[in-house]
């Protein structure tokens, strides 16, 4: 049996360990995904798997529409010491704030 999976789950916890090398500063980092699909739950998963490891509180940013996105990533810039990670979406999924 042969298959090809889109998404490695398990290299979303080496983002948030990249994200700590270039930044160690980071304490939290806020994960724009989608819930929706099983991947942005799955990556989810792993990132926070990770995140005690390397004194990091994780938060989910779930994807909505443009205005929401904003407003969260918003909110989450105003506190120190952050970072952002994105998962990956469906093909063809575009937020453009108006």
């Amino acid at each position: 049996m042969t298959g090809f999976m889109a998404y490695e789950y398990n290299l979303s916890g080496k983002w948030l360990e990249l994200l700590k090398q270039t930044a160690p500063s980071v304490t939290q980092a806020a994960v724009l995904r989608d819930p929706a699909l099983s991947a942005g739950i799955g990556m989810f998963a792993i990132i926070q798997s990770v995140a005690s490891s390397l004194a990091v509180e994780v938060m989910p940013i779930n994807v909505g529409n443009a205005t929401e996105i904003e407003r969260a990533i918003g909110a989450f810039a105003r506190e120190s010491n952050g970072g952002l990670i994105v998962t990956p979406g469906p093909p063809g999924r575009r937020f453009i704030a108006n």
